[in-house]
């Protein structure tokens, strides 16, 4: 069935993610999931896409990510994707893809953002592989708890900081809002603009078409200059 244009705006945040082909690990250990942190940090510089939150799972990412420029979102994952892929087939002796066809990503209003990067990190603690979502190395979760941006993936930590203070997002991160997170998958699934009707019409008027599947034509991304 033919796919809808992916929504992209640039200064807007997005919550993206991409699985392996047929849900195969992506991930060996952690030697793999440095190595797919060294890569997207690279091109995401080299891109104009900054990072506000991740979280590596073992046949997932989930990503929180603002595109500065026209294609910082498409290039920097299409170059750390499909060097990663290439690394990961030599290291493995295998050929083959290595990720699913395409990954999936949606815009995000303000409420959307923080909601987003809430799902994003609490990811290892849905599937109970840790209590708390600090305890897990490989999400952006310990780098906002400890406010710092040193670790293994760059982070834009500035509107974060400017919003809450270390407790009170360790706090959100014990929240489990199921009918929010529920809408989040949802529309990245779907590429819709985050569930916000304001930012829907605004998204529509500056792209010319309904910011909702479509069910013609072949996926191009669409961008826009921030609202």
């Amino acid at each position: 069935m033919p796919r809808s244009a992916r929504l992209v705006l640039t200064g807007h945040a997005h919550h993206i993610t991409q699985r392996g082909n047929n849900r195969e690990n992506i991930f060996a250990g952690d030697d793999d999931r440095a190595c797919y942190l060294d890569l997207l940090g690279r091109h995401s510089q080299l891109a104009g896409l900054d990072i506000a939150g991740y979280c590596l799972m073992s046949n997932h990412v989930h990503l929180v990510a603002i595109p500065q420029q026209l294609g910082s979102l498409a290039i920097a994952l299409r170059r750390a994707h499909s060097e990663y892929a290439q690394q990961w087939n030599r290291r493995n002796q295998r050929s083959g893809h290595l990720w699913q066809n395409r990954y999936y990503s949606c815009v995000l209003d303000r409420r959307g953002f923080w909601t987003a990067l809430r799902y994003v990190e609490r990811n290892p603690v849905r599937a109970g592989m840790v209590d708390k979502a600090q305890d897990w190395a490989w999400s952006s979760a310990r780098e906002h708890l400890e406010q710092r941006a040193s670790g293994p993936l760059p982070l834009t930590l500035e509107e974060w900081r400017h919003s809450f203070t270390t407790a009170e997002w360790s706090a959100v991160l014990e929240e489990n809002t199921l009918e929010e997170e529920d809408r989040l998958r949802r529309d990245t699934r779907n590429g819709w603009a985050a569930d916000d009707m304001e930012l829907r019409e605004a998204v529509e008027r500056v792209i010319g078409r309904q910011a909702r599947p479509c069910r013609s034509g072949q996926p191009k991304r669409v961008y826009a200059g921030p609202l």
